[in-house]
């Protein structure tokens, strides 16, 4: 039974995005997320996107600086590759995606809050979050990919790699799991964001309107 956007809705009212203070920024900027592969595709910065990222790097975009984080969550031991799929083709799939966490006005689920914790370490974090409802109606031309994982995370579960590959990222009315289930949305390319959106650095706020 597919997902029913209805149902989505209930559940998982509000999305959360990640980013550092330079990319909020660059975000305000352009009233969007923006993939990697958009902002390095056809730049001399695009060798970036071949392999998993070691490191986190700094570039310059249309005269702004951008952080491009690392991938080094994404462990290659702990990924069960689907059949045809090789680790490049899944980095390509992470690389031209723009990423939410699903959750409630309480915060993203699970893996979102463990994804913020991670890099809260290495430095202040922004999290910007939209009504779901809001965010489809600014990106009604785009269709929405769902999936029940942390997609840019791999490690063993119960001492097995973890199944990764295109069929990872599922068009919302292909899903053939529970609203409940789903832990990320994704577009392709890139996500406008809507008048509402608001960021903070913690998710007990205080919350401010990011598009002025």
């Amino acid at each position: 039974m597919a997902i029913e956007l209805g149902t989505l809705l209930k559940l998982r009212p509000i999305t959360y995005h990640t980013t550092g203070r330079l990319n909020l920024e660059f975000i305000r900027d352009q009233r969007a997320v923006i993939s990697t592969k958009s902002l390095l595709g056809r730049s001399e910065h695009a060798s970036l996107l071949n392999g998993r990222r070691l490191t986190s790097t700094t570039i310059l975009v249309n005269g702004r600086r951008v952080q491009i984080r690392d991938q080094l969550p994404l462990r290659p031991k702990s990924l069960l590759l689907q059949d045809g799929a090789t680790l490049q083709d899944y980095i390509d799939e992470l690389n031209q995606r723009v990423f939410f966490w699903a959750g409630t006005l309480n915060g993203p689920v699970s893996s979102g809050r463990r994804h913020l914790e991670h890099y809260s370490k290495e430095g202040e974090v922004f999290i910007i979050r939209t009504c779901l409802d809001s965010l489809l109606s600014a990106n009604a031309g785009r269709d929405l990919f769902v999936t029940q994982c942390n997609s840019g995370t791999a490690r063993h579960q119960n001492g097995q790699p973890v199944e990764r590959g295109p069929e990872t990222f599922c068009p919302l009315k292909g899903a053939r799991f529970r609203a409940s289930a789903v832990v990320e949305l994704s577009f392709v390319d890139r996500a406008d964001l809507p008048l509402d959106s608001e960021f903070s650095t913690s998710l007990a706020g205080p919350w401010q309107r990011l598009l002025v």
